[in-house]
C-alpha cells in the first residue's frame, strides 16, 4: 500500500516497518538515503548491510553517513571488492584484504556495524565463519608462545616474510623480535620475546620503524591476511551472508542498477575464466570462487529487505511501500555557481543569502 510519510523520524519511530519482510522506500533523492540510514542506525541497533551498485557509490554513501552520524567512523565500514579482474594473476591490494577481513570479523563477533558494500564484493566467496574463527590468534604479554608455532601461523594465514615490515600482511623476524602488520591493527605490532615468553607488545610506525609513544599493549588479536581458505578443495568457501545474523537488515540502493551490475560481473567471470583456460594454467571453476547473480539474490531474501529508491516506484514484490518527498540541492548549487561565475556579490547576493532564502522557502512549505 502506498503511504505518504513527511518525516523520516516519524516513519522510523512508528516501527510499522517491523511487520514486513520487504519494504520499498521511494522518493529518496540526493543524500536523503544517507540521512535516513543514519537515523535508522540510531534507532535500530545490530549489524546491517547496505548494497549499492558500485564502489564509487559506496564511497560516496560512506562519506554522507559520516557527515550525518554523531557516532565514530567505526560505526560505518566499507566492504570493498578486490578491484582486480576475475582470474587476474595480480593479487588484490593488502589494504583491500584488510578491510574485507575486518568486516567479516566484526560480524563474527556481532558488532553493531553498518556495512556498505558494492554488489560485486558480495559475489566473491570468502572464508567460512568457522575458518575465520580458527584463523585468529590471541597474544598476551607474559604468556609462553612457541615462536615456531607463531611463524607457522603467519605463513599459513597469508602473511609474507619481509626484511622490513612496511605493508599490511608483512612480518619480519630479527632475533628475539617479530614485527607483524596484521589486518586487526592500524599500525604494525612489535613482539619482543624473552626466551619463549612474550615480554612486550608495542605498536610502531612503518615509515621510520620506531615505536609509538604510549603504544604498549597487554594483548592483541591477529587476523588472517587472506580472505580465502588455505586449501580451496579441502575447505570450500562461504558467503558474506553466512556472517550476517537472521535479525540483520539488508538495504538495497537502486535495485535495478544493482541487478545490472551483478549480471555484468557474472558475464565477466565467465569470460575471464575462458581466457584463463586458454593460457594452459590450472584454474579453479567459477563456482568455487564466485556467486552468480541468480545465486546471490536468493541469499538476500533470508533477511528483512529495505529497497531505497530515488524514483517513485519500488521493486516488486514489496509488502509495503512508503513514499517520501525529498529534493536534491541542484537548483541551489546552480544558483550559487552562477554567482561565483560572475564574480560579483553583495549582502543581498551572496552564497549565504542564497542558502538562507532557500531555507525560508522550505520552511514556508513545511
Amino acid at each position: 500500500m502506498q503511504k505518504d510519510a513527511s518525516s523520516f523520524h516519524g516513519w522510523i519511530q512508528s516501527e510499522s516497518w517491523r511487520r514486513f519482510k520487504s519494504i520499498g522506500l521511494t522518493g529518496l533523492k540526493g543524500s536523503s538515503n544517507a540521512y535516513l540510514l543514519s537515523l535508522w542506525r540510531e534507532k535500530v541497533r545490530g549489524p546491517h548491510l547496505i548494497i549499492v551498485p558500485s564502489l564509487q557509490k559506496a564511497e560516496s554513501l560512506l562519506e554522507d553517513l559520516h557527515f550525518f552520524s554523531q557516532e565514530t567512523n567505526d560505526a560505518f565500514v566499507l566492504y570493498p571488492p578486490w578491484e582486480t579482474l576475475p582470474y587476474d594473476e595480480i593479487p588484490p591490494h593488502p589494504e583491500i584484504i584488510r578491510d574485507r577481513v575486518r568486516c567479516l570479523f566484526s560480524l563474527l563477533h556481532e558488532e553493531e556495524v553498518m556495512i556498505i558494500s558494492p554488489v560485486q564484493a558480495l559475489m566473491q566467496k570468502v572464508l567460512p565463519p568457522t575458518d575465520l574463527k580458527g584463523s585468529t590468534l590471541s597474544l598476551q604479554v607474559g604468556e609462553e608462545i612457541v615462536r615456531e608455532g607463531l611463524l607457522r601461523y603467519l605463513q599459513d594465514n597469508g602473511y609474507t616474510s619481509a626484511r622490513v615490515v612496511e605493508e599490511r600482511g608483512d612480518y619480519s623476524l630479527r632475533g628475539a623480535i617479530i614485527d607483524i602488520f596484521s589486518p586487526s591493527h592500524e599500525e604494525p605490532l612489535r613482539l619482543e620475546f624473552d626466551g619463549d615468553r612474550l615480554a612486550s607488545l608495542r605498536r610502531f610506525e612503518p615509515e621510520n620503524q620506531r615505536s609509538l609513544p604510549g603504544s604498549e599493549l597487554e594483548r592483541a588479536i591477529l587476523l588472517p591476511a587472506r580472505d580465502l581458505s588455505k586449501n580451496l578443495f579441502e575447505q570450500p568457501l562461504g558467503s558474506f551472508f553466512d556472517y550476517l545474523k537472521g535479525e540483520g537488515v539488508v538495504f538495497i540502493e537502486e535495485m535495478e542498477e544493482v541487478g545490472k551490475e551483478a549480471k555484468s560481473f557474472s558475464r565477466s567471470i565467465d569470460e575471464h575464466y575462458e581466457k584463463a583456460l586458454t593460457k594452459k594454467r590450472p584454474v579453479l571453476p567459477p563456482g568455487l570462487l564466485y556467486f552468480k547473480d541468480e545465486e546471490l539474490f536468493p541469499s538476500m531474501k533470508r533477511f528483512k529487505n529495505v529497497f531505497l529508491q530515488e524514483g517513485p516506484l519500488a521493486p516488486l514484490p514489496c509488502e509495503d511501500v512508503f513514499a517520501f518527498e525529498t529534493e536534491t540541492n541542484e537548483d541551489l548549487r546552480r544558483e550559487m555557481n552562477a554567482l561565483f561565475a560572475t564574480g560579483k556579490g553583495s549582502a543581498e547576493a551572496s552564497p549565504f543569502s542564497i542558502l538562507l532564502r532557500q531555507v525560508l522557502r522550505w520552511r514556508e512549505r513545511g
